[in-house]
């Protein structure tokens, strides 16, 4: 029996965005809603509960993740965000955008990934990013990005602290390929696991 849990954020500090995509148990055939929601200790909204992934119980409080998009491609599904750099109280409160990626086929977020989204426009780095939209380019932008007309582009709007603002945009094949390259990465034992604000930190390893 399915019981009803608080999800949805209810204050003007926090965000939620949801979307409906393809997921299990039979994508592309069944549809699921997926929703990304700022922490928060309470809530007026409540959805009949599903795989979920936490921010753990120690950084919860003060690591936090603002939802800003969220969108499906093929055969992902995708939430941008901004967060802080470092979850560690002794280091910089920087905070940058993260583009967070699921699997459809994926019942239990074990396929939970996420990369860091830089937008650098004139040697200036805009760090947070404000709005977005998935889209198919025009020709020249498709000749530009050495895609088709056919593929997926993320446009998106990023800010640098001071009210500048500039538009990046990206084509989604390579946002797959910067995927794949850090989980093989990390399959090959470089570098550490990272996410460590959901479980503890650990290296890679082969």
């Amino acid at each position: 029996q399915d019981v009803q849990d608080a999800i949805v954020a209810n204050d003007e500090h926090s965000s939620t965005v949801a979307f409906i995509a393809p997921g299990p148990p039979n994508p592309p055939i069944t549809n699921v809603l997926y929703i990304g929601v700022t922490y928060t200790h309470n809530s007026l909204y409540r959805i009949t509960t599903g795989t979920r992934i936490f921010i753990n119980s120690f950084a919860r409080e003060s690591y936090k993740v603002n939802y800003v998009y969220g969108f499906s491609s093929e055969s992902f599904s995708y939430f941008l965000t901004t967060q802080m750099k470092h979850n560690h109280p002794t280091t910089s409160r920087e905070y940058i955008s993260k583009l967070v990626r699921i699997c459809h086929e994926d019942s239990n977020y074990y396929s939970y990934t996420e990369i860091p989204v830089d937008c650098i426009s004139g040697g200036t780095k805009y760090n947070l990013v404000q709005a977005a939209f998935l889209g198919k380019p025009g020709q020249d932008l498709a000749e530009n990005l050495s895609i088709t007309e056919q593929d997926h582009v993320l446009y998106a709007v990023f800010s640098e602290g001071s009210g500048k603002t500039a538009l990046c945009v990206y084509s989604l094949k390579s946002i797959r390929r910067k995927f794949m390259q850090n989980i093989k990465a990390c399959f090959n034992g470089s570098g550490p696991r990272g996410l460590d604000f959901i479980s503890p930190n650990m290296n890679c390893v082969p």
